[in-house]
């Protein structure tokens, strides 16, 4: 599986990550990886199995100059033998962090 994060209207890339399901066991491991601020070793969505299916819990901040007006996310699932596309399903959830204002009369 491969997931990207790069703005439409630049060049560059915020991210990008490569991961692969480990031969012998359901582990869903980072091959490789890049993003740009990369803060530390560890600023990258880990995935674990939970009921069939893998999830990740992951949070950044990007300024909006990095994001640009508009950005584009690109997740690749392909089965690493054979470079066919997966059957499987993505989903994603995407919650907003700024905290609502409640207007008073």
């Amino acid at each position: 599986m491969r997931l990207q994060f790069a703005p439409s209207d630049a060049l560059g890339t915020i991210f990008e990550f490569t991961y692969q399901i480990q031969r012998g066991s359901d582990a869903l491991a980072l091959r490789g990886g890049r993003s740009s601020p990369l803060k530390n070793a560890s600023d990258h969505p880990e995935f674990t199995l939970k009921d069939k299916a893998y999830e990740a819990e992951w949070s950044q901040n990007y300024s909006k100059s990095t994001l640009t007006q508009l950005v584009e996310l690109t997740v690749d699932l392909r089965v690493a033998d054979t470079n066919t596309v997966s059957g499987d399903n993505l989903v994603l959830e995407i919650e907003d962090q700024e905290p609502k204002v409640e207007a008073h009369e």
